[in-house]
């Protein structure tokens, strides 16, 4: 057994609130050395960590470690902004890169929904390995992060809208996941394994948005006990949608989970004006 995050018992994610603090120049991604490696589409990562500090994308397990003490590459010279968000957590981290991904069709991408193998070699009893994520350039409102308790069951979907700024930690060995990145640019988020700990709980916690926009279920509700891997009974198909803040000192962007019927229209777009009966692209192909 390891020890797990209780605040991903229910949902196995959860969405904070956007990234605070100065803004990171996106010269700093765009400066990155990637490799071509490919996971989740046409992809390319930027490895900011890995298991020996060399540009290698491969896990951890192919040198014989698990995915947590992760060591700075070259790349850490060229993004202080990325390095310092990850050091600012305080965590126990093992791989740090940044993603591009290159636009797709939904199609497309829900050939490519996986999970992730997070916690291999990781001992008995140790914390489970989670993922977070930081977007750092997207299409607001139409890149999508979906995610699956069944793979093949699209009555387990639920859909977050995307924007640059928003955070997120997935139990990607448990959910499958995949972004719909529709374009036109690339997109670009930070991807960083971390041991579930004191200190990355903590973390979660400062981070939560308003009380009811969460991305996991409340305390006392949808408990899953001994933490284990078995998809939530509560799982539903869904869109988690983002409104954005208007205007300086605005609060961060709120989200609440838009629950339907299988075969109902989904709305996917949000922002000023958005409302249940005026949907957008639905969330299945037609």
């Amino acid at each position: 057994m390891h020890r797990k995050l209780d605040i991903l018992a229910g949902q196995g994610y959860v969405v904070l609130r956007d990234r605070q603090g100065t803004p990171i120049a996106p010269a700093e991604w765009e400066s990155l050395q990637y490799m071509d490696w490919k996971s989740g589409g046409d992809t390319n990562f930027a490895p900011l960590a890995s298991a020996t500090g060399e540009m290698d994308c491969r896990g951890f397990w192919e040198h014989d470690k698990p995915d947590k003490g992760g060591i700075w590459t070259a790349n850490r010279e060229l993004a202080p902004g990325l390095v310092g968000y990850v050091e600012q957590i305080g965590g126990t981290f093992g791989r740090v890169r940044v993603i591009k991904l290159n636009p797709s069709d939904e199609a497309a991408a829900l050939r490519q929904l996986h999970r992730d193998d997070n916690n291999r070699l990781n001992p008995d009893g140790a914390g489970w390995v989670v993922r977070s994520w930081l977007e750092l350039d997207d299409a607001p409102g139409e890149s999508v992060f979906i995610l699956r308790a069944d793979r093949d069951d699209p009555a387990t979907e639920t859909r977050i809208p995307l924007h640059p700024g928003m955070q997120l930690v997935i139990d990607s060995e448990r959910l499958y996941h995949v972004v719909w990145h529709p374009g036109p640019r690339p997109r670009y988020a930070l991807i960083t394994s971390w041991d579930s700990d004191d200190v990355i709980d903590r973390w979660i916690r400062r981070e939560l948005p308003a009380a009811g926009n969460r991305g996991a279920d409340p305390p006392g509700r949808g408990s899953n006990p001994g933490n284990s891997q078995l998809p939530h009974p509560a799982a539903h198909r869904g869109v988690l949608q983002a409104t954005a803040a208007e205007g300086a000192g605005s609060p961060p962007p709120r989200a609440q989970v838009v629950r339907r019927e299988p075969g109902a229209p989904a709305a996917l777009s949000g922002g000023a004006g958005w409302s249940p009966s005026r949907p957008g692209r639905s969330a299945r192909s037609p």
